[in-house]
């Protein structure tokens, strides 16, 4: 059965919290089950078709389980639907088209998970800023809820097994969103970064390969003036 066929099943009352809260109504319909189930599935294509369908609905305003869900997808291996989950939790977190906040029982269970997002999380957030740099604003907004996104941000920046693009973002963001907690190590970074460049005896007719790790310097240097500005 696909999530276009309908199924003999109605939801439960409590998924869904409905009241004064975002603008309009939503029908208890069986599809929506469906596309709820259709985000666990390994087909992207049916991620896409569950998603499209519970974002129709503006759905994971009103419910708990869906923004959960929603939260999880946040690592999908498709970054088309990871970008598309990153606005649909932005949206979740400010008031509707008619100035309504979502409901509250919404907002209180997706700060929560912010809050405690794991390391992978986070570098998952990163990939899709990589993928489409239009979604940078709402990353920010995302990782700053995080508790611990300067030391998590810290790390991956001076993880040499990441991409020099995915250190470099998370050292931008750093200064963007003002992580004080990461500035020693950045600090360190640069330092043992000055040194391995002034170490190295560069000819004219060389130049310093941009995928290396020194490339991060002028990044650094503008995050650290961020940090650094009364």
């Amino acid at each position: 059965m696909t999530i276009d066929q309908q199924p003999e099943l109605y939801l439960q009352q409590g998924l869904l919290e409905l009241g004064d809260t975002s603008s309009g109504t939503l029908e208890l319909m069986p599809k929506l089950w469906f596309a709820a189930e259709a985000l666990s599935s390994s087909k992207v294509s049916d991620r896409r078709a569950g998603l499209e369908m519970i974002l129709e609905q503006r759905a994971p305003r009103i419910s708990p389980l869906l923004t959960y869900l929603l939260f999880t997808r946040i690592t999908d291996p498709d970054l088309e639907i990871r970008k598309l989950v990153v606005e649909a939790l932005v949206d979740v977190m400010g008031p509707d088209d008619e100035g309504l906040p979502a409901a509250e029982s919404v907002r209180v269970n997706l700060h929560a998970h912010l809050s405690q997002m794991e390391s992978s999380k986070i570098i998952a957030l990163l990939e899709a800023a990589a993928f489409d740099p239009s979604v940078e604003p709402n990353i920010d907004i995302l990782i700053k809820t995080c508790t611990d996104s300067g030391n998590i941000l810290a790390d991956i920046a001076n993880d040499r097994t990441q991409s020099i693009n995915i250190r470099e973002l998370a050292i931008i963001l750093i200064g963007r969103i003002g992580c004080l907690d990461a500035q020693p190590t950045l600090e360190r970074l640069a330092s043992r970064l000055e040194s391995k460049m002034n170490g190295q005896q560069v000819m004219p007719f060389n130049r310093v390969d941009e995928k290396h790790e020194v490339a991060l310097l002028p990044s650094i240097r503008i995050a650290l003036d961020y940090l650094r500005a009364p």
